[in-house]
């Protein structure tokens, strides 16, 4: 937990409690952080964009998974207009997309998506901060492996993992995606085979874990909570100071156990299917 401390005083004079200063900070990195991790596939898919109406901002990676084409308030400034306008833009693609809000600080734009014809997610995600130790436990059965060689492995082991062709993920995890200085894919391995993967963003000194994926066989086993964490530690030692990820409700406690901290919650609408 974080622990709550006591008030300090600013030069101002102005008493602050410095846990809620901590946290709305961590609050707001994690959403740059993720805005800047669902930006990465979308500017290296074929015909995939990024686009800013206002203080919003739009990415498409022309995926069928609509976490892949996503909105997401940008700025304080962002107007309802600037969403409508995303939105719309959206539905031009004819695409599934998800929209998502912060809880708490993008509120007031809520009624511009009840108003549409998109769908509530029943439970809100948690954007979730951990300061990066300076290692990490394997099971001893375990060999992870990081770097553009892994990245095959990765991809297979993800597909699997989640449920989805492999021919549906490498439209989004493109080989000029696995080139670039800000991503670093991960696969681990027992006995010589992948069985588990990871992914880690670096922005702004952050490191934001994706694609976190083992094999249903392979389950139960820590895997998936080893390649997060050897995801973390290896951030750290690329300089980052923290790390954030988007947890599923399925990962939520593995996290917390790894000492994850929910900073923001972010509630979504998606697109209707059929």
């Amino acid at each position: 937990m974080i622990r709550a401390l006591p008030p300090t005083r600013t030069p101002e004079g102005w008493l602050v409690n410095v846990t809620a200063m901590a946290i709305a900070s961590s609050a707001d990195r994690e959403h740059g952080a993720y805005i800047h991790s669902l930006g990465t596939p979308a500017e290296t898919t074929p015909d995939g964009w990024v686009t800013r109406f206002g203080g919003v901002v739009a990415v498409v990676a022309r995926s069928p998974i609509p976490l892949f084409n996503h909105v997401l308030i940008e700025t304080p400034e962002a107007t309802p207009d600037d969403l409508r306008a995303a939105v719309a833009a959206l539905e031009e693609t004819e695409l599934r997309f998800t929209v998502s809000l912060r809880v708490g600080i993008d509120d007031r734009l809520a009624e511009v998506l009840q108003a549409s014809t998109l769908v509530p997610v029943v439970k809100p995600t948690p954007g979730m901060f951990l300061r990066p130790p300076t290692h990490s436990e394997t099971p001893s059965d375990l060999e992870i492996r990081s770097g553009r060689d892994v990245f095959d492995d990765h991809c297979v082991v993800s597909a699997e993992g989640f449920g989805m062709s492999l021919e549906t993920l490498r439209g989004v995890l493109t080989p000029e995606l696995a080139d670039r200085d800000d991503i670093v894919f991960y696969a681990g391995y027992v006995g010589g085979e992948p069985v588990t993967s990871s992914a880690g963003v670096l922005h702004d000194s952050s490191v934001t874990v994706v694609n976190v994926a083992t094999l249903p066989q392979h389950r139960g086993r820590g895997y998936g909570g080893a390649m997060t964490m050897a995801t973390v530690v290896d951030g750290g030692e690329r300089g980052c100071d923290a790390a954030f990820l988007q947890s599923s409700e399925m990962g939520f406690p593995v996290y917390k156990r790894l000492g994850f901290e929910t900073v923001v919650e972010y509630d979504s609408w998606t697109s209707p299917t059929g």
